[in-house]
């Protein structure tokens, strides 16, 4: 019993195989996105607190403070921002400090 021979590939093989693993990967990173997003929506939606009565009365109460915060008499603005403090970090050699700017007060 023999077996008959193999016939030499040819390039047209090679190339019908690379656009095969190619239709295959496309396939599989579009079926990957996909799930990914229906996972984050499903993910997102379910983990929401926030009801649509609650959201209403935060944004009525800060709606209510930006009001009475802008109806002010004088002409400064009000010091909710934070402002920026140095700090020098290093050893005690001004060769070897550097400045660190940081938000917090």
């Amino acid at each position: 019993m023999t077996t008959p021979p193999i016939a030499p590939r040819t390039k047209q093989d090679r190339d019908a195989g690379l656009r095969k693993v190619q239709r295959i990967t496309c396939w599989t990173l579009a079926g990957a996105l996909t799930g990914s997003g229906i996972f984050a929506g499903t993910a997102a939606q379910t983990a929401s607190t926030t009801t649509a009565s609650s959201a209403k009365g935060v944004a009525s109460t800060n709606a209510a403070a930006t009001t009475s915060a802008a109806s002010t008499d004088d002409d400064t603005p009000p010091s909710t921002a934070l402002q920026a403090t140095p700090v020098q970090a290093g050893s005690t050699s001004n060769a070897n400090t550097a400045t660190i700017v940081s938000g917090a007060s």
